[in-house]
This record gives structure tokens, C-alpha cells and sequence, in this order.
């Protein structure tokens, strides 16, 4: 992952990879030895220090599953009620496989806490 800052401009991403287990038997679980694979790259620029912030992102989700595969750009805006709790709200442009979930467009409402 990665963070840079300047001013009030803040890129950030990650990219993770996670190879599969033994199949349980369950029927959703890919063969043993399958990847997924994704990766976000992320821009926010905060108004002169207040606590809103606009965000655009795009993400790139590979499953060894193709109905699951998806590309996304989301653009929105965050609140920051403090450094670790925020309020976002966002329109996410999804490409996945036609007919699936992943290929439904939606808007979303978040709560977001770390610590």
C-alpha cells in the first residue's frame, strides 16, 4: 500500500493478492491454487481544512471466478467527523460480468471507524 499527501491532496492504494485453499466441498470455493487479485487507487482533496473531503477511485477485482471479475470507478464525499471516523456517500460505476452483481452500478452510505 502507499499514501502521499500534499496539501490538501491525498493519493493513496494497495494492491493485494490471496491464493486459495483446499476446496471445502461447498461448491462456491475455487480450485486449490487460484488467485484473486485486486488493486484501488484512490484521490481525495480536503476544502481548506474543513471536514469535507471529494473522492474518485478506481478498483480492478480479479476472481479465479469470471462471473465475480469487476472493474469500478466511484466518485463521492467523505466527512470527517474525526481523523478515525468518517461519514461517506458515493456513486460506484461497476463493470462486471453482464447480468451479475458486479456489473450493478449503486450508491452507498458508509460509516467508516478504525483505530
Amino acid at each position: 500500500d502507499f499514501s502521499w499527501q500534499y496539501k490538501a491532496f491525498n493519493l493513496r492504494g494497495e494492491y493485494v493478492e490471496t491464493e486459495v485453499g483446499a476446496d471445502t466441498g461447498s461448491g462456491t470455493a475455487a480450485s486449490e491454487g487460484a488467485t484473486w487479485e485486486t488493486w484501488y487507487t484512490q484521490g481525495a482533496y480536503r476544502f481548506n481544512q474543513s471536514k469535507w473531503e471529494l473522492v474518485a477511485r478506481y478498483t480492478d477485482f480479479d476472481s479465479p471466478h469470471n462471473s465475480q471479475d469487476q472493474q469500478q470507478w466511484a466518485i463521492g464525499t467523505n466527512y470527517l467527523f474525526t481523523n478515525n471516523f468518517i461519514g461517506k456517500l458515493s456513486y460506484e460505476f461497476n463493470d462486471g460480468q453482464e447480468g451479475s452483481d458486479a456489473d450493478q452500478d449503486r450508491f452507498l452510505f458508509q460509516m467508516a471507524y478504525g483505530f
